[in-house]
């Protein structure tokens, strides 16, 4: 029985922590087909076969700054014109140029796209995310990188850093998966 409400407790504080955007729970399983919460017109990926995607807000004291000055490294040491970088802003209500300049403030190739309201469900359900109208709502986020590859019409999630990887770890990997089977 102690067991029993032990597993409870830790269920429940994941359910919790899960609940203010904090873990990706909700993540869709890696290799499967998704539906992003926003659209290729929107973020422009037309010719590209892969997509990392980083949520967060511009303002952000710590974690976004870092984690798109990491993406900006990577990128450019793989300089692979497949491969696209978007910024997510889960702030709500926030001008898309907003979050344009403030991505490409970090790199000019790098997308900024600003989720809308009717988005944040789906951002939700589809990558585990939160998306609120205020800085308190959004403010204890982590660094999780999505990447995604285009399938045909559609993507599929492939991999998810819920901490932020080694450098030498991440270029690895986006090397590994540029030249996976089909690929020059």
């Amino acid at each position: 029985m102690r067991a029993q409400t032990h597993i409870v407790g830790i269920l429940l504080f994941v359910a919790v922590i899960s609940s203010v955007g904090l873990i990706p729970v909700m993540t869709r399983d890696v290799g499967s087909r998704v539906e992003l919460p926003f659209t290729d017109s929107a973020f422009q990926v037309d010719g590209k076969d892969w997509l990392v995607v980083f949520a967060g807000f511009p303002g952000c004291g710590q974690t976004c700054p870092t984690t798109l000055m990491f993406l900006d490294r990577a990128y450019r040491e793989v300089n692979d014109e497949r491969l696209a970088v978007a910024f997510l802003n889960v702030l709500l209500h926030t001008p898309s140029s907003v979050s344009e300049d403030y991505a490409q403030g970090f790199n000019p190739e790098f997308i900024g796209y600003s989720v809308t309201a009717d988005e944040r469900y789906s951002l939700y359900e589809q990558m585990g995310l939160m998306a609120d109208d205020t800085l308190a709502g959004v403010s204890d986020h982590k660094a999780n990188i999505f990447l995604y590859e285009r399938d045909g019409g559609q993507w599929m999630l492939r991999s998810v850093y819920q901490t932020m990887p080694s450098h030498e770890k991440f270029v690895a990997h986006l090397r590994d998966v540029l030249k996976g089977p089909g690929r020059s």
